[in-house]
């Protein structure tokens, strides 16, 4: 039950996103395998590294935000559309913090609307208590809104949303928790996101992982599962999921893939290693790069995967 429980919480705050991420970038056509180099501000926000994040702490590449939470809860692996999911310790999974971000051209206010079909899905008897607009605690516009509903299981949740936009990006931040325990303390956490501000311009790379790159995009585009799984390590690891997952993954969609673009916002070179933020734009979609770190194994770079 435990399980089947977390799957479909994971439904509700990640898999309702795919449908916008294809929508806002359908028609967006770019070149064949090119990842795009630009010079990055003379002057910038001093910001945490990719490797700051700790328990009780989320740091994400891009967009750039950081979030706080009890550091007792346990990070599980992200679903489809979302960047980051903690539940509390216990045999029940609650409550549960997602992050999401994706792309769309919809304005902030449609946020409640975007999600309720999915609630509707899984349950029950969906009421939104209130939505309303809101803002960051640096100013920046954002969206509230809380949802109660009875889980097919026959649970009775609440389920808290805040959302903001930088550009047509997304994030959207969703906690929820049984109907009769909800606390005060779960505002405290969604209102605890920090955006960082400015643009989050390109990079420049080293020459040899810009080639990487390319190759990576080209390979994707050639719908060749070889030469994709070469540009893996063997060693690869993304939250629990191996080399022969991530292929897979892959070839559900590659097929569909006609033109790629690699955006890289964050380098951050450790050693063989080198941590990377940035996104990735297809004939399919634009969306945050997951798993992206890569390592130099006898001179060629390969993805490693989130390993920190």
């Amino acid at each position: 039950m435990k399980k089947l429980f977390s799957a479909c919480l994971i439904l509700a705050s990640g898999l309702l996103i795919v449908p916008f991420c294809t929508v806002a970038h359908a028609q967006e056509a770019h070149n064949t395998g090119k990842a795009a180099l630009a010079t990055p501000p003379a002057k910038e926000e001093s910001w945490p590294s990719l490797t700051a994040s700790i328990p009780g702490l989320y740091v994400n590449g891009w967009p750039g935000f950081t979030l706080t939470y009890p550091e007792n809860w346990i990070e599980v692996t992200p679903e489809v559309g979302e960047v980051f999911h903690v539940v509390a310790p216990g045999a029940m999974p609650l409550p549960v913090l997602v992050i999401s971000v994706f792309s769309s051209p919809l304005p902030l206010d449609q946020s409640i609307k975007m999600v309720l079909s999915t609630f509707q899905r899984i349950g029950n008897d969906v009421k939104v208590l209130y939505e309303r607009p809101s803002q960051l605690r640096n100013g920046m516009p954002a969206y509230e809104g809380q949802i109660e509903w009875v889980h097919n299981s026959g649970l009775k949740l609440n389920t808290l949303l805040l959302a903001t936009k930088k550009d047509d990006v997304w994030v959207l931040v969703s906690t929820s928790d049984l109907k009769d325990t909800v606390g005060v303390d779960r505002k405290s956490i969604v209102y605890s996101l920090k955006v960082k501000q400015g643009k989050e311009s390109a990079v420049s790379l080293p020459p040899d992982v810009q080639r990487f790159l390319e190759k990576a995009c080209g390979d994707l585009v050639s719908h060749d599962t070889e030469r994709i799984a070469g540009n893996h390590s063997d060693r690869f690891r993304d939250y629990g999921r191996d080399k022969a997952r991530r292929v897979g993954d892959i070839k559900g969609f590659v097929s569909q893939i006609t033109s790629c673009e690699t955006r890289i916002t964050v380098f951050e070179p450790q050693g063989e290693k080198a941590y990377l933020a940035g996104y990735i734009i297809t004939n399919l979609w634009k969306v945050p790069l997951l798993g992206s770190d890569i390592i130099n194994e006898d001179g060629q770079w390969k993805w490693y995967g989130n390993q920190k």
